[in-house]
């Protein structure tokens, strides 16, 4: 009975290793992925200085791996476009009543983060 235990504890042990090895290899491989990557942050204002929340924000490039990955402004009007494959991307600002914004050539590089703040 010893030895029937004794096996099992030692196939228990390996499995626990094989997932732990499992897990902080993922996540090795996620905090890669993220060291390799950039954001594009900012806060949008009227011509007064007031907020404006509901701005869309969208991003294209060609690094992307879909056509434009976009976030509305919060009710401060800040965003974040976060994490974006390094890169160069455009940036269009939109919401009703204010004339469309956009941004060209925003170079992005690994880590770094772009803040665009824009007045509509």
């Amino acid at each position: 009975m010893n030895c029937t235990f004794g096996r099992l504890s030692n196939r228990g042990g390996f499995v626990i290793w094989v997932l732990l090895a499992s897990i902080f290899s993922l996540a090795s491989e996620s905090l890669a992925g993220q060291q390799n990557a950039a954001s594009i942050v900012g806060q949008i204002r009227d011509e007064s200085g007031a907020i404006l929340p509901g701005v869309t924000v969208t991003a294209r490039s060609s690094a992307l791996q879909v056509p434009e990955v976009s976030t509305v402004t919060d009710e401060r009007g800040e965003y974040r476009l976060s994490p974006l494959p390094i890169g160069i991307y455009s940036v269009d600002y939109t919401l009703s009543g204010f004339q469309e914004i956009r941004r060209e050539s925003i170079q992005l590089t690994i880590g770094f983060t772009a803040r665009l703040d824009e007045i509509m």
